[in-house]
């Protein structure tokens, strides 16, 4: 999702180990001094309004003030191996992160005109435990502008307070005399103090004393039975004091009510509400100013849950599934009450986690009797036991309580769903980065990770044209260039009054993105009658048309380049632009996820099915997933072309003659190869040629190896990176309809196959044979291996929808004995 960030250098002991010089440290974000190998985060990675993606479905940006110098230095420096850091972004405007025994704490939204942030370092209590910013609670100041107040708590429960954070030595120091239990979490609950919940869910009161350097704790118990309203002290003068009460129930969150929750009472008292999830169990508490604290109720949400998700994904009754694995993961507030994510397998059907947001109405403290809604989400994964902590580790946030936007998120991953239907999922691909924390602000969405700092996640501006339904991760294309899009389409009268229905899908396509959604409706409209099955099952003409507009895309001539405008032919129709091939590529990769975004979000993806290609058929949504496959195969062949230019400008220009293409003078042989995308593999072939003619020579056993080198590092890079695009986008291009016809990659193809498997054995014939050192065999043998995995997957990928016809029971058997025969040969050769 994101680009990768040049790691700093770990010259410098980590800013989470202990110093007992200093403990409080002041940074601000305006420089001090030059950090070491610091890459410009301050002013780069984490500037304020920086952009750092927007697609047709989402748009990332950073948010707030810079990051200080003390938060960016620490995230460089420290040694994630034996240091855990998390951190919680605030509403009030203060965000904090821990790392071993240091907290540090700043804000992230200026106040009172300064621009300048403060960031402060605290340390934590003595544990033999990780901390965890979750069991950190920054209280704001009711003036804004001033230091805030903080409690923090070991995991044993001893509680450090700060009055003012800006005095490090003037703190409170308690034990919560937890007994043996593990604090989880402690959140804000003003105006009563804090509240701090075990991992079995005991539940305690952290109370401020105002003006003073000290912090009471109260446990909350609920009232009961005939000596419900005595005191504290009371009850314990008649009983003797009590053990801590707890319920056992491991914790899933604790979550405070709005503060005005009861501002329209009539009683004067401050009263405020919480939430407990825990167990099986959704409970309401209730304190007051005055008197003791009330359990308002307590439901079984697991069965309601249990009860909905039986209903929507199976259609029987939960007591007909016994067998059904239920999980309550998380909770938010929403404007009637509450939302729970919760998910669910049915352990004796398909091994299929289902993700869903089970709706509560407890706004006016009524006890709910049933789930108002349950939200099933377009989210599966495969289950297995030992995965399923990973599968569960899933967090809930909706921006605000009438947001219509939910986000469900984990360390590395980000599920985007908008009015409970259009899922956007987004994955961290550099590797290390993952979120840290989450939060809310001002009605947005906002994260923290390793690379970015604090980003927020929302809609696309709502000028962006269309094609919000777009699930596809890659980077935004700006409202310039699809005016230029737009401007290269200069005949747009001449599409729309065309009869040729590839012509008024091409229109529609131009109409959605200049804003004309009226236009596009109407001829969305005619396209749809379009979509009649033929009785062949060879698919209908829509699904032609798509294919051959997606085909177009990837092979466009980019008419913003003035050397192709001089050779451009007249009836082209452009969608890219640029004068760099690699940005080429990447431009049709853009209009390629709009193109996508358009077909779902117009109703036409659903109306898709098969596609006649390659002597077969195949399902066209995995059509034009093999056209972006391509796109990936291009990029990596010319991000290695000038290592290797000697044979790949060979081959290119044996490719061209092999297709009677005549070189403009104003361009080219590379320009004109890289233009047709959808023909990139044809250098595939050319490179095995070319190696097996520089073999049959007489050459050097070094010319022998790296020339191997060469030719593999060329065939896994294209290969793998259309093998990762497919593998990574697979829901993007996923289709209702599971009973697909054989699916044959364009990289397994047999011609493919047979090239792969020949490169597999020129490696260990004459790559491994001829080489001396060690390194240079252990990169050929990484080599065979990962051309291997290539080979495999597409066996895999065949025989997994051969599984969907019984009828060919006896071409699967075959498949599988040659698929086993290939995978022994290989591995026998190593």
């Amino acid at each position: 999702m994101f680009s990768p960030r040049t790691p700093a250098a770990r010259g410098r002991p980590s800013p989470y180990t202990h110093s007992h010089s200093r403990s409080l440290r002041v940074s601000s974000t305006t420089p001090r001094r030059n950090l070491r190998n610091q890459t410009n985060l301050a002013s780069h990675s984490f500037h304020a309004s920086q952009l750092v993606e927007e697609t047709s479905q989402h748009r990332i940006e950073a948010f707030g003030a810079p990051l200080p110098v003390l938060i960016t230095e620490a995230l460089n420096l420290s040694d994630r191996s034996t240091t855990e850091i998390t951190a919680c972004i605030d509403p009030s405007g203060w965000a904090w992160l821990v790392g071993g025994r240091k907290l540090f704490v700043w804000r992230y939204k200026s106040s009172g005109g300064s621009r300048t942030v403060q960031c402060k370092e605290l340390m934590l209590p003595p544990s033999d435990l990780a901390h965890s910013a979750e069991r950190v609670c920054v209280i704001p100041s009711e003036n804004d502008g001033q230091p805030a107040a903080c409690v923090a708590v070991s995991p044993e429960g001893i509680v450090r307070y700060w009055p003012n954070i800006a005095f490090e030595s003037s703190t409170a120091e308690i034990s919560a005399e937890l007994r043996g239990e593990e604090c989880a979490k402690v959140i804000n609950f003003q105006p009563h103090g804090c509240l701090l919940a075990t991992t079995t869910s005991s539940l305690l009161l952290l109370e401020p004393v105002a003006g003073q350097v000290s912090i009471h704790c109260k446990p909350l118990r609920a009232s009961q039975g005939l000596f419900s309203g005595l005191s504290k002290r009371m009850s314990s003068f008649i009983f003797g004091a009590s053990p801590l009460q707890t319920n056992g129930a491991p914790l899933q969150t604790i979550l405070a009510a709005p503060v005005d929750e009861y501002d329209d009472d009539e009683e004067e008292e401050d009263r405020r509400s919480f939430y407990v999830l825990s167990g099986n169990n959704l409970s309401k508490w209730q304190v007051p100013s005055i008197g003791p604290e009330k359990l308002l109720y307590q439901i079984d949400a697991e069965r309601m849950f249990r009860e909905s998700l039986a209903r929507k994904v199976w259609e029987q009754d939960s007591i007909q599934l016994p067998q059904l694995k239920i999980w309550l993961l998380d909770l938010q507030l929403t404007r009637e009450g509450v939302v729970m994510l919760g998910a669910g397998v049915n352990l004796e059907a398909a091994q299929v986690v289902y993700y869903a947001l089970a709706y509560f109405e407890t706004y006016d403290d009524a006890h709910p009797v049933n789930v108002s809604d349950l939200v099933l989400l377009d989210y599966t994964q495969k289950y297995t036991e030992e995965a399923e902590d990973h599968l569960i580790e899933y967090k809930l946030l909706l921006p605000s309580e009438n947001s219509n936007v939910v986000f469900i998120y984990s360390a590395n991953s980000l599920l985007m769903l908008q009015d409970n239907t259009a899922l956007d999922k987004m994955d961290f691909k550099t590797a290390g980065d993952c979120i840290l924390g989450a939060g809310r602000s001002d009605g947005m969405a906002v994260f923290f990770s390793n690379s970015h700092g604090i980003f927020s996640v929302s809609l696309p501006a709502t000028d962006a044209s269309v094609l919000d339904e777009s699930n596809n991760q890659t980077h935004f294309l700006s409202r310039n260039e699809l005016s230029g899009m737009v401007a290269n389409m200069s005949r747009m009268s001449e599409l729309t009054e065309s009869d040729d229905s590839k012509t008024k899908l091409k229109a529609a396509f131009i109409a959605s993105i200049s804003g004309d959604q009226g236009e596009a409706l109407s001829l969305v409209e005619e396209l749809l009658l379009l979509a009649r099955h033929d009785a062949d099952g060879q698919g209908s003409e829509l699904d032609t048309v798509v294919a051959e507009v997606s085909k177009d895309l990837i092979d466009d001539y980019p008419n913003a380049d003035p050397r192709w405008a001089e050779s451009n032919r007249q009836d082209s129709t452009s969608n890219t632009a640029s004068v760099i091939i690699t940005q080429q590529l990447k431009d049709k990769e853009k209009a390629h996820d709009f193109f996508v975004g358009f077909l779902k979000k117009y109703g036409l993806w659903e109306k898709l099915s098969v596609v006649a290609i390659r002597d077969s058929v195949m399902p066209t949504r995995l059509l034009l997933c093999e056209h972006v496959e391509k796109l990936q195969a291009a990029l990596a062949l010319r991000e290695l072309h000038a290592e290797h230019h000697k044979i790949v400008d060979t081959c290119i220009n044996k490719a061209l003659k092999q297709r009677k293409v005549v070189v403009p003078a104003s361009l080219t042989p590379q320009d004109m190869f890289y233009r047709e995308v959808s023909k990139i593999h044809d250098i595939i072939e050319f490179l095995l040629a070319w190696e097996k003619d520089f073999l049959a020579s007489d050459q050097p056993s070094a010319g022998v190896v790296n020339t191997v080198l060469s030719v593999n590092a060329i065939l896994e890079s294209m290969l793998h990176g259309a093998l990762r695009y497919r593998q990574t986008h697979a829901d993007l291009y996923a289709g209702n309809n599971e009973n697909i016809p054989e699916y044959i990659p364009w990289s397994a193809t047999n011609s493919m196959r047979k090239c792969i498997v020949e490169q597999i054995g020129i490696s260990l014939q004459k790559g491994v044979a001829e080489s001396r050192e060690v390194d240079v065999q252990g990169t050929l043998f990484q080599n065979i291996v990962g051309l291997a995995d290539i080979v495999m997957d597409g066996y895999a990928s065949q025989l997994k929808s051969l599984q969907c016809h019984p009828e060919r029971t006896e071409d699967y058997s075959k498949l599988e004995r040659e698929f086993e025969r290939e995978r022994h040969k290989i591995i026998a050769s190593l």
